[in-house]
């Protein structure tokens, strides 16, 4: 299957055919992140929008390993930081996940990022706070 039927079923509200493709794009993501490059600006709206839970962890995760423009990662940035406010505890480690991915070359975000990372290694979840600790 190719990276825009993918994109096409990531799209779809029924999350028996969402969910497996957004697992499908994030393992994409982890090999080979510019393999989505053309499919960034769908990406970063299915991530917005996405009501399912399982798709929206994925999407959180791929943001993080894209290759985006400055007004794309702008708003990347502004989402993920909507997400470390998500209910769920997961989506909101890979929030924070990806807030680290995308710093790694962005020494401003970095100082955002490294108080929210303190806090999460200090007061999160078991699951977070290893995270955390991890990245920090």
């Amino acid at each position: 299957m190719d990276v825009a039927e993918l994109i096409w079923q990531v799209k779809s509200a029924d999350p028996k055919i969402a969910e497996p493709a957004a697992r499908s794009l994030r393992e994409l993501a982890r090999i080979d992140p510019a393999v989505l490059t053309p499919w960034r600006k769908d990406l970063l709206q299915v991530g917005r929008d996405a009501e399912d839970l399982r798709v929206r962890w994925n999407l959180t995760v791929i943001v993080g390993k894209l290759s985006l423009t400055r007004t794309q990662r702008a708003s990347a940035i502004d989402w993920l930081f909507e997400r470390l406010r998500d209910e769920s505890s997961l989506t909101r480690t890979f929030a924070l996940q990806a807030l680290v991915d995308l710093s790694a070359t962005d020494s401003a975000l970095r100082k955002r990022v490294l108080p929210i990372l303190e806090n999460f290694a200090r007061e999160g979840t078991p699951a977070m706070r290893a995270r955390a600790r991890k990245l920090l």
